[in-house]
Protein backbone atom coordinates (compact mmCIF):
# COMPACT_ATOMS: atom_id res chain seq x y z
CA UNK A 1 0.00 0.00 0.00
CA UNK A 2 2.95 2.35 1.13
CA UNK A 3 4.21 2.12 -2.94
CA UNK A 4 1.07 2.86 -4.07
CA UNK A 5 0.66 5.70 -2.39
CA UNK A 6 3.69 7.23 -2.23
CA UNK A 7 2.43 7.24 -6.38
CA UNK A 8 -0.35 8.99 -5.05
CA UNK A 9 0.65 11.19 -3.07
CA UNK A 10 3.98 12.61 -6.06
CA UNK A 11 0.83 12.61 -8.45
CA UNK A 12 -1.23 14.90 -6.75
CA UNK A 13 1.94 17.01 -5.41
CA UNK A 14 3.43 17.81 -8.97
CA UNK A 15 -0.15 17.89 -11.06
CA UNK A 16 -1.23 20.92 -8.48
CA UNK A 17 2.20 22.15 -8.26
CA UNK A 18 2.00 22.54 -12.48
CA UNK A 19 -1.75 23.62 -12.47
CA UNK A 20 -1.38 25.97 -9.88
CA UNK A 21 1.75 27.74 -11.75
CA UNK A 22 0.51 31.48 -12.08
CA UNK A 23 -2.35 31.57 -10.34
CA UNK A 24 -3.55 33.75 -7.70
CA UNK A 25 -4.64 32.86 -4.52
CA UNK A 26 -8.08 32.52 -5.03
CA UNK A 27 -7.88 30.14 -7.93
CA UNK A 28 -5.26 28.07 -6.37
CA UNK A 29 -8.09 27.19 -3.71
CA UNK A 30 -10.53 26.61 -6.39
CA UNK A 31 -8.72 24.50 -8.10
CA UNK A 32 -7.83 22.52 -4.92
CA UNK A 33 -11.30 22.12 -4.09
CA UNK A 34 -12.82 21.05 -7.29
CA UNK A 35 -9.27 17.87 -7.46
CA UNK A 36 -8.75 17.45 -4.10
CA UNK A 37 -11.83 19.21 -1.33
CA UNK A 38 -14.95 18.31 -3.22
CA UNK A 39 -17.03 15.21 -2.90
CA UNK A 40 -16.44 12.52 -6.03
CA UNK A 41 -13.22 15.12 -6.88
CA UNK A 42 -10.00 13.23 -8.68
CA UNK A 43 -8.64 12.38 -4.86
CA UNK A 44 -11.19 11.61 -2.78
CA UNK A 45 -10.37 8.86 -1.86
CA UNK A 46 -13.18 7.46 0.08
CA UNK A 47 -15.98 8.72 -2.12
CA UNK A 48 -14.70 7.01 -5.52
CA UNK A 49 -14.65 3.33 -5.32
CA UNK A 50 -12.21 2.95 -8.14
CA UNK A 51 -9.60 4.39 -5.89
CA UNK A 52 -7.48 1.73 -4.72
CA UNK A 53 -8.28 3.78 -0.87
CA UNK A 54 -11.86 3.19 -1.10
CA UNK A 55 -13.05 1.48 1.80
CA UNK A 56 -14.45 -1.55 -0.60
CA UNK A 57 -10.61 -1.71 -1.96
CA UNK A 58 -8.49 -1.95 1.22
CA UNK A 59 -11.22 -2.62 3.83
CA UNK A 60 -11.67 -0.36 7.25
CA UNK A 61 -8.12 0.66 7.29
CA UNK A 62 -4.71 0.22 5.39
CA UNK A 63 -0.94 1.44 6.61
CA UNK A 64 1.25 4.05 5.14
CA UNK A 65 4.78 4.82 6.75
CA UNK A 66 3.80 3.46 9.71
CA UNK A 67 0.44 5.30 10.07
CA UNK A 68 -2.77 3.28 10.04
CA UNK A 69 -4.73 5.05 7.95
CA UNK A 70 -8.50 4.78 7.10
CA UNK A 71 -10.14 6.20 3.56
CA UNK A 72 -10.28 9.50 5.31
CA UNK A 73 -7.32 9.84 6.35
CA UNK A 74 -6.08 9.28 2.90
CA UNK A 75 -7.84 11.64 1.35
CA UNK A 76 -7.50 14.41 4.28
CA UNK A 77 -3.45 13.18 3.93
CA UNK A 78 -3.88 14.06 -0.06
CA UNK A 79 -5.58 17.21 0.63
CA UNK A 80 -2.24 18.49 2.09
CA UNK A 81 -0.16 17.85 -0.30
CA UNK A 82 -2.37 19.54 -2.71
CA UNK A 83 -2.42 22.43 -0.44
CA UNK A 84 1.40 22.36 0.31
CA UNK A 85 2.23 22.27 -3.71
CA UNK A 86 0.27 25.50 -4.23
CA UNK A 87 2.22 26.69 -1.50
CA UNK A 88 -0.77 27.76 0.81
CA UNK A 89 -0.34 27.95 5.02
CA UNK A 90 -0.85 25.07 6.47
CA UNK A 91 -2.68 26.79 9.31
CA UNK A 92 -5.05 28.47 6.51
CA UNK A 93 -4.97 24.97 4.61
CA UNK A 94 -6.38 23.43 7.73
CA UNK A 95 -8.69 26.30 8.16
CA UNK A 96 -10.19 26.33 4.58
CA UNK A 97 -10.67 22.72 4.79
CA UNK A 98 -12.99 23.11 7.51
CA UNK A 99 -15.18 25.13 5.50
CA UNK A 100 -15.73 22.96 2.98
CA UNK A 101 -19.92 21.70 3.06
CA UNK A 102 -18.95 17.77 3.56
CA UNK A 103 -17.38 18.45 6.46
CA UNK A 104 -18.16 17.61 9.82
CA UNK A 105 -18.55 20.57 12.39
CA UNK A 106 -15.91 20.45 16.00
CA UNK A 107 -17.23 23.59 17.47
CA UNK A 108 -14.05 23.61 19.75
CA UNK A 109 -11.55 23.33 16.50
CA UNK A 110 -11.53 26.70 15.49
CA UNK A 111 -8.29 26.39 13.82
CA UNK A 112 -9.26 23.59 11.87
CA UNK A 113 -12.29 25.71 10.40
CA UNK A 114 -14.32 23.49 12.74
CA UNK A 115 -13.24 20.20 10.86
CA UNK A 116 -12.99 17.08 13.21
CA UNK A 117 -9.82 17.45 15.07
CA UNK A 118 -8.35 13.81 13.18
CA UNK A 119 -9.00 15.35 9.72
CA UNK A 120 -7.37 18.23 10.90
CA UNK A 121 -4.21 16.26 11.61
CA UNK A 122 -3.89 14.46 8.76
CA UNK A 123 -4.09 17.19 6.40
CA UNK A 124 -1.38 19.08 8.43
CA UNK A 125 1.15 15.34 8.18
CA UNK A 126 -0.05 15.62 4.31
CA UNK A 127 1.07 19.24 4.24
CA UNK A 128 4.84 18.44 5.91
CA UNK A 129 5.02 15.61 3.72
CA UNK A 130 7.83 16.25 1.32
CA UNK A 131 9.48 12.53 1.43
CA UNK A 132 9.62 12.84 -2.65
CA UNK A 133 11.20 16.08 -3.10
CA UNK A 134 13.91 14.27 -1.37
CA UNK A 135 14.61 11.02 -3.00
Amino acid sequence: MTLAFDRQVANIYYTMKYMGEGLGPADRLLLIKNLAGKTGGLWDFKNRPQSPFHSLNMGTYGKYRNMTMSPDDFGNYGFGVALQALDINVHMAAFVAGLFPNSVRTWWNIGGGFDEIKDTRMIKTGYRSVWFLNE
